[in-house]
């Protein structure tokens, strides 16, 4: 099974295969590590660090054939449920393409840190806060209460004017007689 020339049969056959391969596909470059996907916005985060870039863990390069447009594939990306905090570098998608049923795909991750805004965390220790000093109001209201029941002392009132008793002759005021001018 060798040509003329002395070479193989599989070996010729195996050169066009390569040949036909080389002419129609070439291996592409869909997506490169770390170019920022998208920026999206993360609930909880403080203002600094809501706005997170997301970006590709690893390249994604794909065999293509020569008659399609890379720039027509459109990947499928599926983002996790983010919330503040997030580390830099922590898995917060995936993207993925399929072309002729295979499937080229990185994890997204997460350029920056993502800081927890701090304003609930504020409003609750505010909360507590008034919480705990009503409850010391009640408690030393009612303390107070008891106190003074058990050893018998009465909260000094203040006295009301007492109506002074009337005079038969003039009310409750003495009219000095004008008899001496």
């Amino acid at each position: 099974e060798f040509t003329s020339e002395g070479l193989s049969e599989k070996f010729l056959d195996s050169i066009t295969l390569l040949d036909y391969a080389f002419d129609n596909y070439s291996i592409e470059t869909l997506q490169e590590k770390d170019s920022i996907l998208q920026v999206v916005n993360v609930p909880g985060a403080t203002n600094e660090t809501e706005n997170l870039e997301v970006v590709i863990k690893e390249d994604i390069q794909a065999l293509v054939g020569n008659d399609i447009n890379v720039d027509d594939l459109q990947p499928e990306i599926i983002m996790n449920e983010l919330s503040a905090p997030i580390s830099a570098g922590e898995t917060v998608g995936t993207i993925s393409y399929t072309i002729d049923d295979t499937t080229y795909s990185s994890e997204l991750i997460a350029k920056s840190d993502v800081l927890p805004s701090n304003v609930l965390s504020i409003l609750l220790h505010i909360s507590l806060i008034v919480v705990t000093l009503y409850l010391i109001y009640l408690f030393l209201k009612t303390d107070n209460k008891s106190k003074k029941g058990n050893s018998g002392k009465k909260i000094a009132k203040r006295a009301k004017p007492q109506k002074e008793a009337k005079d038969k002759k003039g009310g409750r005021y003495r009219y000095t007689t004008m008899s001496n001018f």
